[in-house]
């Protein structure tokens, strides 16, 4: 029998019966397993693409929602959880054998992590850094660091940091060499995430809506950044987005209330933010014009 850990994976879902599929596969098959999987759900038919041997053996529970968001599935499904920690996860990611294994230097006890939130490093499509594209960006076009720049008011950015528009940027400084340490010290993290349930009396609900939520690992994260935690990428903890699809026009113009929430919420500044909807409205719409060209 495998070892367990004291964690508690939450997951929201939406219809993601395929895609829970792949994520309950990829942590049966690790070297070490969590104590629960907790997914909230608004389909109860999820579970029925996995056997019912590993939703045995992983303890899965399943939680019904009506409603679609998932801030309020991940705030029902660690309700219903009984780890001290909580690592929540997307229904679309796709763990490495040794994912727990690197994540269980963590949890040895609550003095280990109560001041420090980490993250998994995210892979698009098993080959390059989720933020790969982002970086590789900003390191080739002088006219795009200086646009960042003033995004944020001149001053330097650091890795993973939130720009005073309100922009969150995934700045990696040697994103294109082999990663060996923990990125340390970043702003903000993504969403799959491990933590000490202590750490949430901390939090103030931010956008308890029932529609889709954008930017909530942002929110999250860079509440507990302000609150003196410790924010770190292990390198090690590898996750996998599969097909990942670029942000559309359409989908960029539903987070903009988001991000303008987290510019009153953070307190960063609402004319760069306008200028900032300005600028990549219009790199939104030229690179999607450059694709539409490209396969017709």
């Amino acid at each position: 029998m495998k070892k367990k850990l004291n964690i508690s994976v939450v997951c929201a879902t939406h219809c993601g019966s395929k895609k829970l599929k792949n994520l309950i596969n990829s942590i049966s098959d690790n070297y070490i397993y969590p104590r629960e999987i907790v997914i909230c759900g608004t389909n109860k038919l999820d579970l029925m693409y996995i056997p019912k041997n590993k939703i045995k053996q992983l303890n899965v529970k399943f939680i019904f929602s009506e409603k679609k968001s998932q801030v309020i599935q991940r705030k029902i499904a660690i309700e219903n959880s009984t780890s001290d920690y909580i690592l929540q996860i997307d229904d679309d990611v796709i763990i490495k054998k040794d994912f727990f294994l690197h994540l269980s230097k963590y949890v040895k006890s609550k003095k280990d992590l109560s001041k420090k939130i980490v993250s998994a490093l995210i892979i698009q499509n098993n080959k390059s850094l989720q933020a790969g594209t982002w970086n590789n960006i900003y390191k080739k076009y002088l006219f795009f660091r200086i646009l960042v720049l003033i995004l944020n008011k001149f001053k330097k950015i650091n890795e993973y940091s939130i720009l005073a528009s309100g922009r969150c940027v995934p700045y990696i400084q040697h994103f294109d060499k082999k990663l060996n340490n923990n990125i340390e010290n970043v702003e903000w993290l993504c969403s799959t995430v491990l933590y000490h349930k202590s750490c949430l009396k901390n939090l103030k609900s931010f956008r308890q809506h029932s529609n889709k939520a954008y930017y909530e690992d942002v929110l999250f994260s860079h509440q507990l950044y302000k609150k003196k935690y410790k924010l770190l990428i292990d390198v090690n903890a590898i996750g996998i987005h599969d097909n990942q699809p670029y942000t559309s026009t359409l989908i960029y113009f539903k987070t903009l209330p988001t991000q303008f929430e987290l510019v009153k919420f953070f307190k960063k500044s609402k004319l760069l933010f306008f200028s900032d909807v300005f600028i990549f409205t219009f790199i939104h719409i030229l690179r999607d014009m450059f694709i539409k060209f490209k396969y017709r």
